[in-house]
């Protein structure tokens, strides 16, 4: 590649290149002095140094500052003790710049209306604001203070070889599902969920963090500001353009039209098939590469054998190019994962029925490890192998499609507990079938 251009700087800098496009631009920093001098430079203005903060005598207003935690292009987040209500908080300072258009009082206004929003919001899967304010021409924002680690961490600390299972990491989305829904009913919408943006505390207790400060708080990218209907910059955290991370971003979103909550809803179902299968569910090197694949639909995952069938196509639907055949809001997709996890009772709604078939299933596995026993079927073939085909929705009832799964899925699991029985899964046995099928007419030929 060549030098970096300065719409490239800005957008790695912000973090929302894709992560091929951001390894090239690091691989040709490297090599060359001019560019590599150029991102120093950058960096030392975006990120700047906490500890040059205007904090006097360890202060800022009421808040006791106790140690800088981070620093970034929309300002700096401190541990501080807040004496008035006796307890550590973060305090994270805001420096509204505008540009493009955008004046830094109305960026400021804009920020300060919907923190204020969220400090309303009280939800235990939310990072709770305490507070939020001015202060020396600063934006403050006073917020729970949480020991932990983001999901991205918490996803990656198991070994390669032995990832985390598909019911733990649904069971940690559920939990971000229900806050960002939360937001969602007081008006909120999020516009670059992703796991980074999610903590896990060492309580256990899950919470979605930077419900789009961040974007708010700086100006729009380069050709990507957003427009209301009378050609002005739109200053809305829901109408900003190209905010939040690219392989995380609905379509819609880069495209810089207007979102709603069904943003979210695809942003948050790229997130679990990435923790649920290992990799992301579009590739590409370029937003227009992305783009194209989002509209051509997800891959398969590789080990998709490995997951409920009823929770692929949950997912599938959540990353639907059209926000029309999407879940209409994460109330109803957390309903839908809600069951998944909850497992076939959920689907059944009445224990004794569910009592009933499962024994029955249990009735159909005992015959069969007696069959396979040899007695009183002596003169039949052992049973070696078996494939459980899918069941069939016969009803009129499309949400009894997932009974059927459910009932799929159990007998498969009740004979997989049988030590001398093989297990064939309908994919497999269809690619037999088929290449059964082409030797058979090989030979007929």
């Amino acid at each position: 590649m060549g030098c970096i251009s300065p719409d490239d700087m800005a957008l790695f800098m912000e973090g929302r290149l894709l992560p091929a496009a951001q390894e090239e631009i690091e691989e040709h920093a490297e090599g060359c002095d001019a560019c590599r001098e150029l991102l120093a430079e950058t960096t030392r203005a975006t990120f700047p140094d906490p500890a040059a903060e205007p904090v006097q005598e360890g202060r800022f207003g009421r808040y006791e500052i106790v140690r800088p935690i981070g620093a970034g292009g929309m300002g700096v987040v401190y541990a501080t003790r807040d004496p008035k209500l006796h307890r550590m908080v973060a305090l994270k300072m805001l420096r509204p710049s505008g540009s493009g258009g955008a004046a830094p009082t109305e960026l400021r206004e804009r920020i300060l209306r919907e923190a204020r929003a969220m400090a309303r919001l009280s939800h235990p899967n939310v990072l709770a604001v305490f507070d939020v304010g001015e202060l020396n021409d600063q934006v403050f924002l006073a917020m729970e203070l949480v020991e932990g680690c983001t999901l991205t961490t918490w996803l990656r600390a198991k070994p390669a070889a032995t990832p985390r299972g598909w019911r733990e990491v649904l069971g940690v989305f559920l939990d971000a599902a229900r806050g960002l829904a939360a937001a969602h009913a007081v008006g909120l919408v999020h516009r670059d969920f992703k796991p980074d943006n999610v903590l896990i505390g060492n309580d256990g207790r899950i919470r979605v963090t930077d419900f789009g400060l961040a974007r708010a708080a700086s100006s729009a990218p380069p050709h990507a500001t957003a427009r209301d209907q009378n050609g002005q910059i739109a200053l809305s955290m829901q109408k900003s353009a190209l905010a939040g991370s690219p392989a995380y971003m609905a379509p819609e979103q880069m495209r810089g039209d207007p979102v709603d909550a069904r943003a979210d809803v695809f942003s948050f179902c790229v997130a679990l098939h990435q923790a649920v299968f290992g990799e992301l569910p579009f590739a590409g090197r370029t937003l227009q590469e992305l783009e194209r694949a989002v509209a051509e639909g997800p891959r398969r995952p590789s080990g998709a054998a490995k997951v409920p069938a009823r929770l692929r196509r949950i997912l599938a639907r959540g990353l639907q190019a059209n926000p029309e055949s999407r879940f209409h809001s994460m109330e109803a997709l957390l309903q839908e994962l809600s069951r998944v996890r909850q497992g076939l009772r959920a689907y059944l709604g009445n224990r004794a029925t569910a009592a009933a078939i499962l024994g029955g299933a249990s009735l159909a596995v005992v015959a069969l490890m007696y069959a396979t026993a040899g007695s009183p079927f002596r003169n039949a073939p052992a049973i070696h192998s078996i494939v459980v085909l899918p069941l069939d929705n016969l009803s009129s009832d499309p949400s009894q499609a997932y009974f059927a799964d459910g009932m799929t899925e159990e007998l498969t699991t009740s004979l997989a507990r049988i030590g001398s029985l093989k297990i064939i899964s309908h994919t497999s046995w269809k690619v037999r079938c088929r290449d059964s099928a082409t030797r058979c007419g090989s030979r007929r030929n």
